[in-house]
């Protein structure tokens, strides 16, 4: 596997890092970041994560979901070789 690709694959595991832990929100916004920096997200996709960043426990992906921005998510998780699975 290619830097660049374990960068990818470490970043996602950040993207859907732990809800409810203190500063995750804001961890999964700096994964976000670096998704969009690539050309990998769209801005409202980024919006989301960074309204999102400042609740610990905000699940964006709810949130991706309820503006029909989902689609985005797991095609990034595609994209990435991982599969888009509903967190638990």
């Amino acid at each position: 596997m290619a830097d660049r690709e374990r960068e990818d694959a470490r970043q996602l595991e950040l993207l859907d890092w732990r809800l409810g832990e203190p500063w995750s929100g804001r961890v999964r916004y700096a994964a976000a970041v670096y998704f969009y920096q690539r050309g990998m997200i769209s801005e409202e996709f980024l919006e989301v994560y960074r309204t999102c960043s400042v609740i610990d426990h905000e699940d964006a992906r709810s949130v991706l979901a309820s503006i029909g921005l989902i689609r985005e998510y797991e095609g990034l998780k595609t994209r990435i070789g991982g599969k888009a699975e509903a967190r638990t």
